[in-house]
């Protein structure tokens, strides 16, 4: 496909679709020959604004929130889609050696992502700028769908409690029904969400090989878990997926007091992807 772009080393093969909001639609591991990412079978609805089973596929960028909001509380002109405004846009994206740099451009803002591989590593750097007259409040979370196996394990670190989206339970780590993958019959899924105490490291696979995903809590201060073995969508095919999220809040969705971006401001941050 004309739109896709990959950036390769020896040890892995990372490809985007610049097409629909730069979405990572493949993560290779060439030891191994697994694609750590929810196939993404395309083609796709470029109208859709529901985020839904037929859309969570690879891995997009959540900006400037989760769930669906009006944003006009927010320094937003609207209401703003579930999963926010990037994915399934057309991007500007260049491939330059091993680097992989993307950018979304609206009135109000510009977002930017720079992928770098080296070995077995991805440094991954983002940015985004207000680039309209007023402030306005954001919430970002990146959104991995990882394709998982049963018998894979979920290991955390530099976190203590996860809170349980749905019932407001505090759980600590590892949970016994969601730490090792289930299956797809299994009839699970759950949303939590914590805060990082200082570097924090998620893991995720089995003796074979395993990825890890790491950051630094004065990038990102929490981290959201979803966990799908199965109990997801109600009332439709159901799917099986996994992503281990960072992120600017222990939110779904915007709410009063997260990040302010004033006009001309500038935020960074970093997350590290390995594979083993």
């Amino acid at each position: 496909m004309t739109n896709q772009l990959t950036l390769a080393t020896d040890r892995l093969r990372l490809t985007i679709d610049t097409a629909y909001g730069g979405r990572v639609v493949g993560l290779v591991d060439n030891a191994s020959g697994r694609d750590w990412l929810v196939p993404d079978p395309g083609p796709r609805d470029l109208s859709a604004t529901i985020y839904g089973a037929d859309i969570a596929r690879g891995w997009d960028e959540c900006f400037p929130t989760v769930a669906a909001v009006d944003g006009r509380p927010f320094g937003w002109p609207g209401a703003l889609r579930d999963h926010g405004v990037l994915w399934g846009v057309p991007t500007q994206t260049t491939l330059t050696d091993n680097r992989l740099a993307t950018r979304w451009a609206a009135d109000q803002f510009v977002f930017e992502r720079q992928i770098v591989a080296e070995g077995a590593v991805l440094s991954l750097s983002y940015a985004v700028t207000n680039a309209g007259a007023a402030s306005f409040d954001y919430l970002y979370s990146q959104h991995m769908l990882l394709a998982t196996r049963p018998g894979d394990t979920i290991a955390l670190s530099g976190i203590k409690t996860l809170t349980n989206i749905d019932s407001g339970q505090d759980q600590t780590w590892p949970i016994a029904a969601l730490a090792t993958v289930q299956g797809i019959e299994s009839g699970i899924a759950s949303k939590l969400y914590g805060a990082v105490a200082g570097e924090i490291s998620a893991r995720i696979g089995d003796a074979a090989g395993a990825i890890t995903i790491s950051w630094h809590r004065n990038d990102l201060p929490s981290i959201g878990l979803w966990i799908d073995y199965g109990g997801w969508p109600v009332g439709g095919p159901p799917v099986h997926q996994v992503a281990i999220e960072p992120t600017t809040a222990e939110a779904h969705g915007l709410t009063p007091g997260q990040r302010s971006l004033a006009p001309g401001e500038t935020h960074r941050w970093s997350i590290s992807i390995r594979l083993e």
